[in-house]
């Protein structure tokens, strides 16, 4: 089970939200990401889930016709909410047969998610794929996820630190108007 203090800490969601990620359209640049694990995991579904203290937002979904699609979605059967609140991957090869996660009522079997890490080491959400069919994940399928993981978080840091000098630049422009 999820952690919930790593889930609700203030500081977490403030650097989640730092990304300006949440309230924007799907992205060309994250997509590229989600569909590149599709294909070289063989999955029907990878998607980039930002998890906030009580929902998440799939910011972006490579899929089939039946996964779900970007935007808000709830937390309660969410295994991405497990990545976030240990802070480690999560690998299961059959959800049903877990005990520990049987009972989240999801047509989702096989699930791998690694966490998004900032380089303040705060995780803002997964990368996950998933299945709805039991499925055996090798060590290359997370290693590949994670090199993904790792690529998805320099394209996050690069907007945020892109967004901080256009602030900058901006509060100068205004002083200099003062």
């Amino acid at each position: 089970m999820a952690n919930d203090y790593a889930l609700t800490s203030p500081v977490r969601l403030a650097a989640l939200h730092k990304t300006g990620l949440l309230e924007t359209p799907a992205d060309d640049r994250l997509d590229g990401f989600t569909r590149l694990a599709a294909q070289l995991l063989a999955v029907p579904t990878v998607l980039i889930s930002l998890v906030d203290a009580k929902r998440q937002c799939f910011k972006s979904v490579a899929g089939n016709g039946d996964s779900p699609s970007t935007g808000w979605n709830p937390l309660d059967a969410s295994f991405c909410q497990d990545v976030v609140g240990k802070g480690v991957p999560l690998v299961m090869a059959d959800a049903r047969n877990d005990p520990a996660f049987a009972d989240r009522n999801t047509k989702v079997r096989a699930y791998a998610g690694v966490p998004l890490i900032t380089e303040d080491g705060h995780i803002l959400g997964a990368l996950c794929a998933f299945d709805e069919s039991p499925r055996d994940w090798s060590g290359r399928d997370v290693e590949v996820l994670t090199a993904l993981a790792t690529a998805v978080m320099s394209e996050i840091q690069r907007r945020i630190a892109s967004r901080a000098a256009h602030d900058t630049q901006l509060r100068l422009i205004a002083e200099r108007t003062l």
